[in-house]
């Protein structure tokens, strides 16, 4: 339970258990969004203003907002009928905002207002349709122009409808959704806009707890790198993570030891696990995010890091052909006195000898080598498996600062929430050791507790 704390005992932490919960419904969003309008807005009385703001927030926050773009031989009204009657929200069109012509700025000063005033406090969102538009003011208002299509004859339509169509997809591009119509009635393209309207926002994590999967030689540290610069997220390697716990004079210190010392193989999952959590859940990691690469090794690993209290909430996959990660390693070669790295023509007597004061690390040796890219193979399916939709392929092919923008493109796109991977499994509870207060109601505790609890019913009939 969360109480006053005194300043001299310094600022109130959020438990890391409860970060997940406050991500997946956007309450860091909802307060960064009241702060912005507070500092904007600088209402006389700023409780009041908070309060009004989660009110509406509790009615209309995900009521579905639509604008319904289509070409201009395809008939808006009906699909928006449909949809109009099916999940009860309103339809607005150019009618309701003015019957004269006006220009873009004025027509779209009327939209924002016609929205506010009569569509804003009502819980069940609105559909816009006859708009066809261009994305002049759209950082304003939402969008909406006339109808060009005046007397021009249908095929100019078109190309005038497909060339603004292009600068919307850019303008749009983290909300737009495209929905196919060919061969679809307008009861089936109905139904799927609905489908889509109810999905929960997408939605940009605030701490990126990033993983960061790719195969030895495909510039997975590279990248993890330069979001490290670029988003203040602490890197974690798993290898040099493994590596220094290694070294610590601590117990799992000493079981790492052991393993190396009588077995000389990788630890096990369960021990892998514990390597990376301890270094999770320290303050920097809770509090910047990070970007874990060489790790998870297999789906084990991934399923025992979902479990953790703050598990990543996104994966990238750096997609690069096995034939060029094992080209890039074995043509590797570093200077021995200051550690640089450089790339030689491959040559079969270079693999394990010094040339020109450049020498080759030991886990770049061709054996070392297809041992890594092979256990990579082997789980890479698996793991994409398991991860499912929330999974993010980049082509890690090309100059690395290209790969770093597509990856850091991928990191800022808003994502659509999906299922989750794994749920904790409920503890065995033991009835015995629960304290309960006489006025506690009983059909709200766990029924494995209050069928202990509760007096057992007769098996009599009492009439």
């Amino acid at each position: 339970m969360l109480g006053a704390v005194n300043l001299m005992k310094g600022p109130l932490k959020i438990p890391t258990k409860f970060i997940p919960y406050l991500e997946t419904h956007r309450i860091y969003e909802l307060f960064h969004e009241i702060a912005t309008q507070l500092v904007i807005k600088k209402p006389s009385n700023h409780i009041s203003y908070i309060k009004q703001c989660l009110n509406h927030a509790a009615r209309c926050r995900d009521s579905p907002k639509i604008i319904l773009f289509a070409p201009p031989n395809f008939d808006k009204n009906s699909l928006a009928e449909y949809i109009e009657k099916k999940i009860g929200i309103h339809r607005v069109t150019l009618e309701n905002i003015s019957t004269t012509i006006l220009t873009a700025e004025v027509l779209a000063n009327n939209v924002r207002n016609i929205l506010r005033e009569r569509y804003s406090h009502n819980e069940s969102g609105w559909i816009f349709t006859n708009c066809s538009s261009t994305t002049h003011n759209t950082a304003k208002s939402y969008e909406s122009v006339r109808n060009p299509c005046g007397n021009t004859n249908k095929s100019q339509n078109c190309d005038d409808y497909n060339s603004k169509i292009r600068d919307l997809r850019e303008t749009y591009a983290n909300i737009l959704i495209t929905v196919e119509t060919a061969g679809r009635t307008y009861e089936e393209l109905g139904n799927a806009c609905i489908t889509l309207a109810k999905r929960q926002r997408n939605f940009v994590p605030c701490i990126f707890r990033l993983i960061l999967i790719g195969s030895r030689g495909s510039g997975r540290r590279c990248v993890a790198n330069y979001l490290s610069r670029a988003y203040g997220l602490v890197h974690i390697d798993f290898d040099y993570l493994l590596e220094q716990t290694r070294q610590q004079n601590s117990s799992l210190g000493e079981t790492l030891r052991c393993i190396e010392r009588q077995w000389g193989l990788m630890p096990q999952a369960d021990t892998r696990i514990k390597v990376v959590e301890n270094k999770l859940m320290t303050h920097d990691c809770i509090k910047r995010g990070w970007v874990l690469t060489g790790y998870p090794i297999t789906v084990e690993d991934f399923k025992l890091l979902d479990l953790l209290t703050t598990p990543p909430n996104r994966i990238i996959l750096l997609n690069v052909n096995q034939t060029i990660c094992r080209e890039r390693l074995l043509s590797r070669r570093f200077d021995i006195i200051n550690g640089s790295e450089y790339h030689l023509p491959l040559n079969e007597n270079f693999q394990t000898h010094s040339v020109y004061g450049l020498t080759v690390h030991p886990k770049d040796y061709r054996s070392k080598v297809e041992q890594d890219l092979q256990e990579y193979e082997e789980n890479i399916g698996a793991l994409l498996e398991y991860a499912g939709e929330s999974v993010e392929v980049v082509n890690g092919v090309g100059q690395i600062r290209a790969v770093c923008e597509k990856v850091e493109a991928c990191l800022v796109r808003p994502i659509a929430r999906t299922k989750l991977r794994i749920s904790k499994l409920l503890k065995n509870i033991d009835s015995m050791k629960i304290e309960f207060d006489p006025d506690d109601d009983l059909d709200e505790l766990d029924s494995r507790i209050s069928d202990e609890v509760r007096a057992k019913e007769s098996i009599y009939s009492l009439v």
